[in-house]
């Protein structure tokens, strides 16, 4: 019997797609932590999973192209290349405190 095979970045793309919120919280914590190539790694595997089509409500402003130099590991996005990324992965770009108000030392 001959057993299907799927490479990992398929699995990974799969995962990805079935559970959103995960992969928002993945690219989260490689924003955080990771330095540029994790980060273009992780946005090339979410890139991968979701696409480049955008939900119906935004517009195309980004070909396949474009999102495989902006996610090349010598790419140098700009803030705004980013978040249309985000966008049409049906993302966007959140700040969070690193900590609360009473704690900071002024």
């Amino acid at each position: 019997m001959h057993k299907a095979h799927r490479d990992h970045d398929e699995a990974t793309a799969e995962m990805f797609r079935d559970d959103p919120a995960f992969a928002a919280e993945y690219l989260t914590d490689v924003l955080n932590d990771g330095n540029e190539v994790d980060i273009m790694l992780a946005l090339r595997s979410l890139s991968h999973a979701f696409g480049t089509v955008p939900p119906p409500s935004l517009p195309v402003t980004t070909t396949p192209d474009e999102v495989l130099q902006l996610a090349a590991e010598a790419g140098n996005p700009r803030l705004r290349d980013f978040r249309n990324l985000l966008n049409q992965m049906g993302f966007q770009l959140t700040i969070l405190p690193l900590e609360t108000t009473e704690e900071r030392n002024y």
